[in-house]
């Protein structure tokens, strides 16, 4: 009989598991009855074989064509401030994955955000990296419309956000990374992934939307690769948009959580359908004259008041 030792790890949570085998050899060499034992050495036998053909199927990698589970993420290693609960990210991902109306998905999306990040603040955990391919698994293969949707929103917001004060690094396949880093190329390396799945034909329009504005950031953070990285790259901001957020230059995800807070602290989103901008007149503006937009609108809309820096003006990152 084939036996495996010493113990192997689950791969999960750390824990070394005695394999069943190991077990059931040990139980031909105690029992004294060779017939029962036999017997049972085979039961056990099979269901050892079960169980590891079932752990090699659901055990997540970082491969873009990889089924994500958020159960088998242990969100306990990834570090965060006082205010991240790690049993949250696992409830908010699979909630969301289920959704089939629009409260309840923007609920949903409002959830995930704050258990990998904050939403106010817009900055992610480093939790919000294995989460990536939650999300991309939610919007390729989830039983939902709505919530296929929401899930490309969420990667939508991530995608520019910066990492919270002290947690900005994450420990990945590649070593030790930048969060936001991390973030665009687990983006990145499922933008064909994304792509199929919006060219399927039970893909409706609005996912075909939401798939393409955030396929329009990757291209957009993909012109850039040796440049410093694309959250902290100063931009300029045009006249229209400055009576919004402020005068600039402005990196891009500073862009974002101004134009959220102003949005937020005139209550600008639809009170039942929160994917939807009501602009005021300073918002219509930049909207060129529209009155109602989606979020998904809104990005490609705020990007044409959004340029680059003069060589000569352009300024290095500070850290932190």
């Amino acid at each position: 009989m084939l036996s495996v030792w010493p113990p192997a790890c689950c791969g999960q949570c750390g824990r070394f598991e005695v394999p069943v085998v190991w077990i059931g050899f040990s139980v031909v060499v105690a029992m004294r009855n060779i017939t029962i034992a036999a017997w049972v050495a085979l039961i056990v036998s099979v269901v050892a074989l079960l169980r590891a053909r079932h752990l090699r199927r659901r055990r997540p990698s970082l491969g873009p064509t990889a089924s994500w589970d958020p159960e088998l993420v242990d969100w306990r290693l990834f570090p965060g401030p006082r205010c991240y609960r790690p049993e949250h990210v696992a409830a908010s991902l699979r909630q969301l994955a289920t959704v089939n109306s629009r409260e309840a998905s923007n609920a949903a999306s409002a959830r995930v955000r704050y258990a990998i990040g904050n939403d106010h603040a817009g900055v992610v955990y480093p939790a919000a990296v294995p989460a990536v391919g939650c999300l991309v698994d939610i919007a390729v293969n989830g039983p939902e419309p709505e919530g296929r949707v929401a899930a490309v929103g969420v990667l939508l917001d991530i995608f520019w956000w910066g990492p919270v004060a002290g947690f900005d690094m994450v420990t990945t396949s590649r070593g030790r990374e930048k969060v936001g880093d991390a973030i665009k190329r687990e983006v990145i390396a499922r933008a064909d992934t994304l792509r199929l799945a919006a060219g399927a034909e039970e893909a409706g329009p609005t996912l075909r939307e939401a798939v393409a504005e955030l396929l329009g950031e990757v291209e957009e953070y993909s012109r850039h690769p040796t440049l410093d990285p694309g959250f902290l790259r100063k931009l300029t901001v045009s006249k229209e948009l400055a009576e919004v957020i402020g005068d600039g230059p402005l990196s891009r995800v500073d862009v974002v959580k101004k134009l959220w807070a102003y949005i937020r602290k005139n209550n600008l989103q639809d009170s039942k359908e929160r994917r939807m901008i009501e602009a005021d007149e300073k918002l219509r503006v930049v909207f060129g004259g529209k009155e109602r937009v989606s979020m998904f609108e809104m990005t490609k809309l705020v990007n044409a008041h959004l340029g680059e820096l003069d060589p000569s003006e352009r300024q290095q990152p500070q850290d932190g």
